[in-house]
């Protein structure tokens, strides 16, 4: 018998959510490209890591290194502003990262170490939850 003598027996049917061991992974063309949707952290790291790889081999030439600035900052917003979805917040967000110093260091640490939300989110559907 159970503790609750007004439970219904409805109430003993509902599902639990399911987690995935690990999130969804994104097509290469809606990381890079795409401002809808939700991005989590490693794949956010990963656009940066390769960004800032490829910048210090362009330091070698400044023309280099500024035709690579510019190319990349589509695909960087784009992450960026997924991954502020991904943690509730507006996409608009990621404008702080063109305030020096102080909004890479925002940027970094507010969207590359926080964790996403776990549900669904007016941003889209969970990366780590089967739904």
């Amino acid at each position: 018998m159970t503790d609750n003598l007004y439970k219904t027996p409805e109430a003993e049917l509902t599902r639990k959510p399911v987690y995935l061991s690990k999130p969804r992974d994104l097509e290469f063309f809606d990381v890079m490209f795409s401002f809808h949707g939700r991005l989590n952290r490693k794949q956010f790291w990963f656009v940066h890591g390769f960004y800032l790889v490829i910048q210090i081999i362009a330091l070698v030439d400044i023309f280099l290194f500024i035709g690579i600035f510019i190319l990349f900052q589509w695909p960087l917003m784009a992450s960026q502003v997924k991954r502020w979805h991904d943690i509730g917040k507006s996409g608009w967000n990621c404008l702080i990262w063109f305030v020096p110093f102080v909004g890479l260091i925002m940027t970094l640490f507010e969207a590359g170490l926080s964790k996403g939300h776990l549900l669904r989110n007016q941003y889209g559907s969970s990366l780590y939850r089967a739904e």
